[in-house]
């Protein structure tokens, strides 16, 4: 139940971590803080509005929305910084996963 209505926002923090550490690492703490703001904006105004009446679902659901919501923010900024559509952030390709095998194979 609630797990299904999480992963949305599982998998959106999941890209989010991602962005967050590269925008942190090229000194663009804005970026991070606004989306957290976006997301804290969305959580509060669930909860007041949709929580208390719908109970635990809806709060799994407002979750979600903030999590996908600040994901849209950042990846929206590097888009325009980068000049990369939104797909290009999503869909994995050839080289991908020759990356990722590389990395598999020279491990201990």
């Amino acid at each position: 139940g609630l797990m299904i209505i999480f992963l949305p926002g599982f998998f959106s923090f999941s890209y989010l971590a991602v962005i967050s550490a590269f925008f942190l690492g090229s000194g663009n703490v804005k970026v991070n803080l606004a989306g957290t703001f976006i997301a804290l904006l969305v959580v509060i105004a669930g909860d007041v509005l949709l929580v208390r009446y719908f109970g635990v679902y809806m709060a799994a659901c407002v979750s979600s929305a903030a999590y996908i919501l600040n994901l849209l923010y950042s990846v929206n900024k590097l888009r325009k910084k980068f000049h990369i559509p939104v797909a290009g952030f999503f869909k994995w390709q050839r080289a991908d996963l020759v990356w990722v095998k590389s990395l598999v194979k020279t491990q201990p």
